[in-house]
């Protein structure tokens, strides 16, 4: 298993908060881009992420590896630290796309929910990661898989 620490990120250029402590479970996906935001990236085709938030541990797919970590919320202040993942190579595109979704994962500072969506924010409140449920259920945000919609450097 490999870390992806602190030493290794790189600082990227109606709503309700998720209570992500209180709920028990969150599966997230982040696929193809539908933001309006110029600064959105568009997922490789055929690639899919996804983000699971189970009692303060985080894991999920991230196009090649499997990877996991630990998150803290605090109203809609939210902290991911100590990602790590399997070790499985893939073609370098895939490569690139899964390390920058692990720096952007540990840049994250706030989040919002709206609906079936989650928008996760840097520090100058610029949208660096947007998911949406993976599999249609109502608002109650408790359970299922979350796909990422879009993922912004």
């Amino acid at each position: 298993m490999r870390q992806h620490g602190r030493d290794r990120v790189r600082e990227p250029g109606g709503v309700r908060a998720l209570d992500l402590a209180a709920a028990s479970q969150h599966d997230l996906g982040l696929g193809e881009s539908g933001s309006t935001e110029s600064s959105a990236k568009r997922l490789v085709d055929g690639s899919r992420i996804t983000a699971k938030f189970t009692d303060g541990r985080l894991g999920g797919h991230a196009g090649i590896n499997q990877y996991f970590g630990n998150y803290k919320v605090s109203g809609r202040d939210l902290t991911i630290s100590d990602i790590g993942s399997t070790k499985m190579a893939g073609p370098g595109p895939l490569m690139m796309q899964e390390q920058e979704y692990f720096w952007t994962l540990e840049s994250a500072r706030t989040h919002q929910v709206t609906g079936a969506e989650l928008a996760v924010f840097d520090a100058d409140g610029k949208v660096i990661l947007a998911f949406g449920r993976t599999a249609p259920e109502p608002v109650a945000l408790r359970q299922g898989l979350w796909e990422l919609k879009t993922l912004n450097g």
